[in-house]
């Protein structure tokens, strides 16, 4: 009769299925943590901004000051991700077509839609409770007819850069950003010298705010 006493490594010589059961059960223990760290593919929400500038150089803007519209956004590794968005605005000014008493005065609103996408990165990765980001990429903007010269449709490129900051738990992601454009051009939409003259600032200026789910 072996009177030896047991001793942990005679434990698992005799069930060597306990220690593959160990390792599958801390597997399972961690796998939800390890499924919640990373994130979802595509992220899909809301849009809204309001701008810092005047958009429309006339005597007056009149732009209503809050713009809105639907964000994606595509998560990808190395913590990277795209953002794409449709934004839309209402334009508006007010000018008047002549220097001298009783001149006619104009004030109009018209329709504008952007379309940018932007390559997002996150310098202190996806972990922190609060997530910085720096994104850069391409904007289109399209105005609709009305006063535009021409009477036609305008589209125009852009540049943008943008910074901002967004949760890291949750699924409901809100991320505060600062975002700036630059157009290629002041697009002309009121024909006319001075104060009786309206075009598109190549400049512009927002606070943004992301809500994806």
């Amino acid at each position: 009769m072996d009177a030896r006493p047991y001793t942990e490594d005679m434990v698992y010589s005799r069930y060597p299925g306990s220690s593959c059961l160990l390792a599958l059960g801390v597997v399972l223990l961690l796998l939800p943590v390890a499924v919640r760290s990373q994130p979802r593919l595509l992220e899909a929400g809301l849009k809204m901004g309001a701008p810092l500038n005047d958009l429309v150089e006339a005597r007056e803007d009149r732009t209503i000051p809050i713009s809105g519209g639907l964000m994606a956004v595509i998560n990808l590794p190395l913590g990277f991700a795209v953002e794409g968005n449709a934004l839309y605005k209402r334009l508006g000014f007010r000018v008047g077509s002549g220097n001298f008493p009783g001149g006619s005065v104009v004030d109009s609103r018209f329709s504008s839609w952007e379309f940018p996408v932007l390559l997002r990165s996150y310098p202190l990765g996806r972990n922190p409770l609060f997530q910085p980001f720096l994104s850069a990429g391409l904007n289109i903007r399209t105005t609709s007819p009305g006063f535009l010269i021409g009477g036609g449709r305008e589209t125009t490129p852009g540049l943008v850069l943008a910074a901002g900051v967004r949760n890291g738990p949750g699924r409901v992601k809100i991320a505060p950003e600062i975002r700036y454009t630059r157009w290629s051009e002041k697009t002309p939409v009121f024909s006319g010298s001075g104060d009786a003259g309206a075009r598109l600032n190549a400049n512009q200026l927002e606070v943004m705010l992301g809500l994806t789910f």
